[in-house]
């Protein structure tokens, strides 16, 4: 009887060395099998940029961005997350060709009801842009066609977008060639565009005696056009044929940042994405032209160069 359950706890553990041996090799391959998918896969760059496209987000405006590389639902994925003007945006991209599995979008209350006014306004011109247009049959044909185009130009953005060089490679691409490091300037404007069909990066950036403005082709990485403007000897040109010479002159200047923190102050808001700040000429007086975004919010600003007051300012909806 002693023998008979000696063996049969001697079973009981080679079975259970034999499940935990099995589990082992399981763990070992599914690793080995998820990191030989990931190496192969689009990466996490690129997944970001289908979902940007899809979105319809400018990468600078989105906010705490999120990639995760998983394996979901039998097939592995990228799952990518950010915000942006107060909403969240969470999609699930196929790791091996970028297409789109899921896709959940949470607005905030605020941003739901302005839809809602934008859409319901859309409609209403859509419904009067029917009763005046009405014998006119041949509109339907149109819009169909346009949105058909729109529908191609959208599908020919989401294969190419896995193509494009990244936001932060056009800026250096930029600071290098103008020989400005990131530290010595300020970036007013960094966003991916379409001109004449091809996708294009705009670049803008300031130091404190120049301005840069960069078209660097997105796919190639190649400087399609720059200006280089100089900022002391535009204003002094400018100052010479004034009446006001002798005041107007750099040294006296606020500096762009306090432009920038007068413009914010008086708006009551931070955090703010910056479109345009720039020295400029106006009816003979030097202003700061600022331009900066708030959720949904467009504000502009004009500022005295020398003196911080703001001459005029405005803040709209961004539609």
């Amino acid at each position: 009887m002693k023998e008979f359950f000696k063996n049969h706890r001697r079973g009981i553990l080679i079975n259970v060395c034999a499940v935990v041996l099995i589990a082992l090799v399981v763990v070992i391959v599914m690793f080995a099998t998820t990191s030989f998918a990931e190496s192969s896969s689009i990466g996490k760059e690129n997944a970001q940029n289908f979902a940007f496209v899809d979105a319809g987000i400018d990468p600078l405006e989105a906010e705490k961005i999120k990639t995760e590389f998983e394996f979901k639902n039998g097939q592995f994925i990228y799952d990518v997350e950010f915000v942006s003007n107060g909403t969240e945006y969470e999609y699930w991209i196929k790791a091996y060709d970028g297409s789109i599995i899921k896709k959940e979008i949470d607005a905030s209350d605020e941003i739901i009801r302005q839809k809602e006014y934008n859409d319901k306004k859309q409609e209403n011109e859509v419904n009067t842009e029917q009763l005046t247009n009405n014998a006119e049959n041949s509109n339907s044909t149109q819009k169909e066609e346009k949105k058909n185009n729109e529908n191609t130009q959208k599908e020919s953005t989401q294969t190419d977008s896995s193509n494009l060089i990244s936001l932060e490679t056009a800026k250096n691409k930029a600071l290098s060639n103008a020989g400005v490091s990131a530290s010595k300037c300020t970036f007013t404007k960094a966003k991916l565009e379409t001109d004449d069909g091809i996708k294009v990066y705009d670049i803008e950036f300031n130091t404190s005696d120049k301005e840069y403005e960069y078209e660097i082709d997105a796919k190639t990485g190649e400087i399609l056009s720059k200006d280089i403007d100089n900022i002391n000897e535009k204003s002094t040109t400018n100052n010479q044929t004034s009446s006001s010479t002798n005041k107007d002159s750099t040294s006296s200047y606020i500096g762009i940042d306090k432009a920038k923190s007068i413009a914010l102050n008086h708006a009551g808001v931070s955090d703010v994405t910056f479109e345009k700040a720039k020295l400029d000429r106006d009816d003979g007086k030097t202003i700061y032209e600022i331009e900066f975004y708030k959720d949904d919010m467009e504000y502009s600003y004009e500022i005295d160069a020398l003196t911080g007051e703001i001459l005029d300012h405005e803040k709209e909806y961004d539609d």
